[in-house]
């Protein structure tokens, strides 16, 4: 059975801390970016201030106007790539939420499944969505509780016939010891009404 879900956060707490975890990551390594920009024009600005001083000693007003010009498109350079980064960092952080999804929805789901096994209400098998990961996790799980499920069946079977010996040797057993009889069918009933299927 497959649907698409539409609730984005199932699990806010693993999700949202991956996702800053992996968004954090992003970033602090992307800052290298910038400051290598910014060291570059700034080593570039003085390499030029200095060779114009160097060339023109009477143009010192144009060379002010050069410094600053340059110290200006520095300055928005930075601004862009400060955008820039935390652009990137938000377009990660929405990535790492719909990656982190198909992790935590599987976990959800089984975790779901099992609460109602404990409440006595089988599912059937458990599966999770296509793009989900863990497939394997719900194909194991599946087969896990196959084989509790036919181990049950035989212990069903098995308690049936412990049952039925205990009512032939009651037939010929004294009135004090078809007390006792009854009382172990009693509760090999009651063991019985525990078995159930599984899911």
């Amino acid at each position: 059975m497959t649907y698409k879900r539409t609730i984005f956060l199932i699990n806010p707490r693993f999700q949202l801390k991956f996702s800053l975890l992996i968004s954090l990551i992003v970033f602090i390594s992307s800052l290298i970016y910038p400051i290598v920009i910014y060291n570059l024009i700034t080593t570039y600005k003085n390499n030029i201030t200095r060779n114009l001083v160097k060339i023109c000693d009477n143009e010192k007003e144009e060379i002010v106007s050069i410094s600053n010009s340059v110290s200006n498109q520095r300055e928005n350079l930075i601004y862009l790539l400060i955008l820039g980064q935390f652009i990137f960092t938000g377009i990660i952080f929405i990535i790492s939420i719909f990656f982190s999804l198909k992790i935590a929805g599987p976990i959800y789901k089984t975790q779901k499944y099992l609460k109602k096994i404990a409440e006595g209400n089988g599912l059937g098998k458990l599966s999770f969505r296509n793009e989900d990961y863990f497939q394997d996790l719900a194909e194991d799980f599946n087969a896990t509780f196959n084989l509790l499920q036919e181990k049950y069946n035989r212990d069903v079977v098995y308690l049936n016939e412990i049952q039925s010996y205990f009512n032939n040797l009651s037939k010929d057993l004294p009135q004090d010891k078809k007390i006792l009889m009854e009382k172990i069918n009693k509760s090999i009933l009651e063991i019985q009404k525990r078995f159930d299927k599984i899911y």
